[in-house]
């Protein structure tokens, strides 16, 4: 079962968004968290397969949560949803690991859709990783 993590200081939009997502047919395991300072816990003891981070929040903002988590999780899927409409910003988080970078309001649709692409493409990859490791490695695994 995959894990998300998502953080928002806006305590209804998390409720909402994990209501939303626990009642989709993947089965995600959801957990929030509505501060900076607490997503780092989190990621630590939760170990997310993805989060959904937004960046303006008081105290720690996204930003330097996503700065904090790239130092000991390079792996976790990491989607700024946002608010802030900024090509600068968005081209910061990305810089810094961030996945995707989605404006806030979205449809939840499109959401539901890149959170399961994200994950799918992060079991794909470990597959990879682990089928490298064997001999036993099958031609369907490459494509190009």
């Amino acid at each position: 079962m995959s894990k998300i993590l998502i953080v928002d200081d806006e305590v209804k939009a998390c409720n909402l968004l994990k209501r939303f997502l626990e009642a989709d047919e993947n089965e995600y395991e959801i957990m929030t968290s509505h501060s900076g300072e607490d997503a780092l816990e989190k990621v630590k003891s939760f170990k997310p397969t993805l989060m959904l981070l937004d960046i303006k929040m008081p105290g720690m903002d996204g930003m330097e949560v996503l700065r904090q988590v790239r130092k000991f999780d390079k792996d976790v899927g990491i989607i700024m949803l946002t608010a802030i409409i900024d090509k600068d910003v968005a081209d910061e988080a990305f810089r810094m690991g961030a996945d995707d970078y989605i404006s806030k309001p979205v449809q939840i649709s499109f959401l539901e859709s890149r959170i399961f692409l994200d994950i799918m493409a992060k079991k794909l990859i470990r597959r990879k990783y682990r089928d490298k490791d064997s001999d036993e490695i099958s031609g369907d695994d490459y494509f190009g």
